[in-house]
C-alpha cells in the first residue's frame, strides 16, 4: 500500500488532480477579489449574514455547549493555570459557557417547563 503511494505514477495523478482544482479556484478569484479589495480601498466593506433561524441556533447552541463541556474538562483535568486554587480558571470559565449555552438550549425546547411550573403541575389540586 506504501508502494502504491509513492509510486510515481500515483503521486503525479494526484498533483495533477491537486493542480486542476486549484485551477478551477483560482480562475474566478480575480473577479471575486477586484471588487472585495476596491471596497477595501474605499472603506466602505458592509458585511450581513442573517442564519438565525431556528435550526441554525440550535445546532450552533449544540456545538458550542459541547465543546466548552469537553474543553472544560480537559482544562479541569489537567489543571491548567491560571488557577483559583486548585481549580483551574479557564477550564471554570468554559464550564460556566457550556452550562448556560446547555441551559439556553433546553429552555428553547418547545415542550419546556420550568421548574417552578413542574412543581406547581405536581401540587396543583386535582379537581373531578
Amino acid at each position: 500500500m506504501a508502494a502504491e503511494r509513492l509510486d510515481h505514477r500515483t503521486v503525479g495523478r494526484r498533483a495533477i488532480h491537486t493542480l486542476r482544482s486549484w485551477q478551477r479556484i483560482l480562475a474566478h478569484a480575480p473577479q471575486t477579489i477586484r471588487p472585495l479589495l476596491q471596497h477595501l480601498k474605499d472603506g466602505t466593506i458592509h458585511m450581513e449574514l442573517e442564519i438565525h433561524d431556528g435550526v441554525a441556533d440550535r445546532l450552533t447552541d449544540g456545538l458550542l455547549g459541547s465543546a466548552s463541556l469537553l474543553a472544560s474538562a480537559q482544562l479541569l483535568s489537567q489543571g491548567t493555570g491560571p488557577r483559583v486554587g486548585p481549580v483551574s480558571a479557564p477550564g471554570a470559565i468554559a464550564l460556566a459557557v457550556g452550562i448556560l449555552t446547555w441551559r439556553r438550549l433546553v429552555r428553547g425546547r418547545a415542550d419546556y417547563q420550568s421548574p417552578v411550573s413542574r412543581v406547581q403541575q405536581v401540587i396543583r389540586p386535582v379537581h373531578n
